[in-house]
C-alpha cells in the first residue's frame, strides 16, 4: 500500500502458515507462456532505454558512481553477487563500450574471479549515493594480470592485483522504485545502531570464536583500517 505522497507504507507482515511454502512450490511458474499472462508484453521505454553502448550522460552517471554490485555465475548456472566500492572514478570508462574495474584487496575467496574464469558473462548495477536511479549493464568480462594496466588504476598507491575488462553488450538506466521503495537514503528509516547483528556477532555465535564480540570488533575494524587497499 501508499501513502497520500505516493511513497511505500509498511504493513505488519501476515505470518506464512506452516505448508504454505510446499503448497507454493506446487502452484509455481514455470514457462515463458504463464510469465507473459502475469507481466504482459515488454515495450515502449522499457525495451527502447536499452543500448549497446555508454552514452555520453551514462558515463558521466557512472563516474559518480562509488559503489556496484557484479553478478556473476560458475558453469553449472550457480549465482554469487558482490559488492564492490571504491571513490567515484575508480572504475575506469576505456571507451562506451569497454569498462576497467580494478580488483581490490579481499579475502581471497575470489568467488567472482572464479566464476569469470569459467563463464565470462557479467551483470553489474552501478549506485550513486543519495540518486534514486541505478545504471545496468551487461556484458563479457576477461581478467587480466597485464601490469601497465594494473598500474594505470591504482588506489593509495597501490595497483590491483588483477584488472576485469567488460565488454558492454547492453546499458540502460533502471527506474527508482527499487530505492524508494526501500527508503535506502531517508536517514529517518534507518534502523538504529544496536537493533539489528553485526557481522562480528554473526560470526562470533556462528564459529564459537574465542573472545568477546567487542575484542573482536576491534580487531576488525583496526584489520580494515590498516589493509583496506
Amino acid at each position: 500500500m501508499t501513502d497520500v505522497q505516493g511513497q511505500a507504507s509498511t504493513t505488519s507482515p501476515t505470518t506464512i502458515r506452516p505448508g504454505m511454502i510446499e503448497a507454493s512450490r506446487r502452484d509455481a511458474v514455470s514457462d515463458l507462456a504463464t510469465l507473459e499472462a502475469i507481466y504482459g508484453e515488454v515495450q515502449g521505454l522499457s525495451i527502447d532505454k536499452v543500448t549497446p553502448s555508454l552514452t555520453t550522460l551514462m558515463i558521466e552517471f557512472l563516474n559518480a558512481s562509488s559503489m556496484y554490485f557484479l553478478a556473476t555465475a560458475d558453469a553449472e548456472g550457480r549465482c554469487d553477487v558482490s559488492p564492490r566500492g571504491d571513490p567515484a572514478g575508480a572504475v575506469r570508462v576505456a571507451d562506451p563500450t569497454t569498462l576497467i574495474l580494478p580488483d581490490r584487496r579481499g579475502n581471497r575467496r575470489v568467488d567472482s574471479l572464479r566464476n569469470l574464469v569459467v563463464n565470462d558473462q557479467v551483470g553489474l548495477v552501478f549506485l550513486v549515493p543519495g540518486s534514486d536511479d541505478t545504471l545496468r549493464i551487461n556484458g563479457r568480462a576477461t581478467l587480466s594480470m597485464h601490469q601497465p594496466l594494473l598500474d594505470a588504476t591504482p588506489m593509495q598507491g597501490k595497483a590491483p592485483n588483477l584488472a576485469v575488462i567488460v565488454d558492454i553488450e547492453e546499458a540502460y538506466m533502471h527506474c527508482p522504485r527499487a530505492i524508494r521503495r526501500s527508503g535506502l537514503w531517508d536517514t529517518a528509516t534507518w534502523p538504529e545502531t544496536g537493533t539489528f547483528p553485526t557481522m562480528t556477532e554473526i560470526l562470533h555465535q556462528q564459529l564459537h570464536m574465542a573472545g568477546t564480540v567487542e575484542e573482536l570488533a576491534r580487531e576488525r575494524d583496526e584489520r580494515a583500517r590498516t589493509t583496506l587497499y
